[in-house]
């Protein structure tokens, strides 16, 4: 009965001030902490696949859940109920509002400057005043080994700031597959040249079959790399916490404050070439792309046995080949084995567990000095098959794994 009277009976106003005081202190100090820590231990608020963690979905409870469930038992507790609630539901929420309104005022200014910094550069135009190419046989066997291109470009129309430019090549209007040769970082200043030449070069070899078709195209294209300065990026830090609106993600990424690369002009058909066929010696076996890399539980243990990488190759032999690649830092090369036919090959290559262990590394794993070759490298000379097909060796560019902890993988 006493306690039914001590809840009906309103409390003094001083009382009452300092106890609206005292929950709206404690949980706004409860949330700078919170926020304090995920910023100091850079606590992923999503995961590698981008869906959010249990903490966002904490997060989300403590803004806008727990100062409604605050208010209505600060409303239970003190009558009258809706007064009270009202008063502490709108003070928590306006100091919210408040924070907000300040950081989207500072934050405005620096997303007003990327979108006129990207309008400038997006009115520019990458001027092509010439191009040409050389071919080379390094090696005088009478095959072109490299082909190489000289370009002769105006950036003058360009805002400062970090470009790049590249270089496709096409067919008939088409990109290629891998038509990729090649790209050129720089910046541009006040003092700097704003007409220089760019230098690019490939093994033509990858595009021998084209090459039967007619002409090759040579495009020219110029991105801008986005950056965040200094003052947007401690903007940033405040802005991922704002109640209403939401403008700058929980982790911090903003989509008009973010780094990146942006398309700008493309200069198509820049210059064509051709080069006969004949002047191409094909190679057995054609790198095209590394496709993935994952591990492999095979007895349905829960720790994974083999750590595979997935790649494409082009082949015009067929038969046995022999996969050599040695893991950044580690003592010795590692082998495996595959079959090949005429065509395109997916193979892979696989890593025992035992091995990993063994060289005590946590991934990512850096794949180097990796080759495929048709002739075994572990047979004793008196006891290797006599090769009726002609040796070749194949050497891939370095492969960097996904992340891989150390004891997830079976001994």
């Amino acid at each position: 009965m006493a306690k039914k009277q001590f809840l009906n009976e309103p409390p003094t106003k001083k009382t009452y001030t300092l106890l609206l005081i005292e929950i709206v202190a404690i949980y706004f100090l409860c949330l700078a902490g919170a926020a304090y820590l995920v910023v100091h231990f850079q606590t992923p608020l999503y995961d590698s696949s981008g869906h959010p963690t249990l903490l966002i979905y904490i997060f989300e409870a403590y803004y806008y859940v727990i100062p409604l469930i605050l208010a209505l038992l600060f409303g239970f507790l003190f009558r009258p109920f809706w007064e009270n609630s009202r008063n502490l539901l709108f003070i928590i929420v306006s100091f919210h509002l408040f924070y907000s309104a300040t950081v989207i005022m500072y934050r405005s200014p620096h997303v007003d400057a990327r979108y006129e910094e990207l309008h400038r550069s997006r009115l520019a135009m990458l001027q092509v005043r010439e191009v040409k190419h050389l071919l080379f046989d390094e090696d005088k066997d009478g095959f072109i080994e490299r082909v190489a291109f000289r370009a002769l470009v105006d950036v003058s129309e360009f805002p400062r700031g970090k470009y790049t430019i590249y270089m496709t090549l096409a067919q008939r209007g088409q990109p290629l597959p891998d038509g990729e040769i090649g790209f050129y970082e720089f910046e541009i200043a006040p003092d700097t040249q704003k007409l220089f030449y760019v230098k690019f070069a490939t093994d033509p070899q990858k595009f021998a079959d084209y090459f039967e078709r007619g002409d090759l195209e040579v495009n020219l294209g110029i991105e801008k790399t986005l950056t965040i300065t200094e003052k947007a990026a401690q903007v940033l830090k405040f802005s991922r916490w704002t109640w209403f609106p939401r403008l700058t993600r929980w982790d911090g990424q903003d989509l008009d404050l973010n780094e990146g690369y942006v398309e700008l002009d493309l200069a198509e058909k820049a210059h064509t070439f051709y080069i006969l066929p004949i002047k191409l010696r094909r190679p057995e076996i054609y790198f095209k792309k590394y496709v993935d890399d994952f591990p492999v539980d095979q007895n349905g243990n829960g720790k994974w046995d083999q750590l595979v990488i997935v790649f494409e190759v082009d082949s015009k032999y067929e038969g046995r080949i022999f996969i050599q690649a040695k893991v950044a830092g580690a003592p010795y090369p590692l082998y495996d084995e595959a079959n090949v036919v005429v065509g395109i090959n997916r193979i892979e290559y696989k890593i025992d567990s035992a091995s990993l262990k063994e060289f005590g590394f946590e991934g990512p794993y850096e794949l180097v000095e990796f080759q495929l070759f048709n002739e075994d490298p572990e047979c004793k000379e008196k006891d290797c098959p006599v090769q009726i097909k002609v040796p070749f060796a194949v050497y891939f560019d370095n492969y960097k794994t996904y992340s891989y902890m150390l004891d997830q993988f079976e001994r």
